[in-house]
């Protein structure tokens, strides 16, 4: 599941993702992201970028669609950019 937020107001554009995403997720995704963002500059706003409550086999799978999709949203010029990413204690 995922969300997509535009703050006029705070100039904040923000992506949320949470749980597990389906196939249909991905492909909604990229287009209502292009959507979002052909409505404003980018380039006034601030990225919010949150994986953190997101599966770890979304973190962790082959089928590329969260590198996809944060390729799309580093790529565009956005005035900030912020990633929430989950912390993972590793033991040796």
């Amino acid at each position: 599941m995922y969300t997509i937020c535009v703050n006029t107001y705070a100039k904040v554009f923000s992506v949320v993702m949470k749980g597990n995403l389906t196939e249909d997720d991905s492909r909604s995704f990229v287009e209502e992201f292009q959507n979002k963002v052909s409505t404003i500059v980018p380039s006034d706003y601030a990225l919010l970028f949150d994986t953190k409550d997101l599966a770890e086999a979304a973190h962790c799978g082959s089928d590329g669609f969260l590198t996809k999709a944060c390729d799309l949203a580093h790529h565009t010029p956005f005035k900030a950019q912020y990633s929430f990413v989950p912390i993972r204690v590793v033991e040796y």
